[in-house]
Parts: structure tokens; sequence; C-alpha cells
């Protein structure tokens, strides 16, 4: 009797763990994205501006 309850309780349990797991990593697969995104537009943007500083001005 015990042992079933046990199992009721704990299979459900461990399904709901697996589930959210799933969705932590989502989000952090997510989030390694955006950072990455982010720092290459962040590299792009400064190449611009360490090539518009070194272009000769013309006034």
């Amino acid at each position: 009797m015990t042992t079933a309850f046990g199992l009721l309780v704990a299979i459900p349990a461990v399904m709901a763990y697996n589930s959210l797991q799933s969705w932590v990593d989502a989000r952090a697969v997510d989030l390694a994205e955006a950072n990455n995104e982010s720092l290459d537009a962040t590299a792009r943007a400064l190449k611009r501006a360490r090539a518009a500083a070194r272009a000769p001005a013309t006034s």
C-alpha cells in the first residue's frame, strides 16, 4: 500500500521535474543565443566606429 502511494506521488513529481528542467534548459539556450547576438552587434558597431575614426576627414 505504501509503495503504491509512493509511486503515485513520485511518478508525477518526476514528470513535472523533467518538464520544468526542459523549460529551463530551453530558456538558457535562448539567453545564450541572445547574448551571442548582442556581442556580435557590439563587435560590428565597434568595428564600424574604429573604421570611421581611421578614415580621413573630408571637409
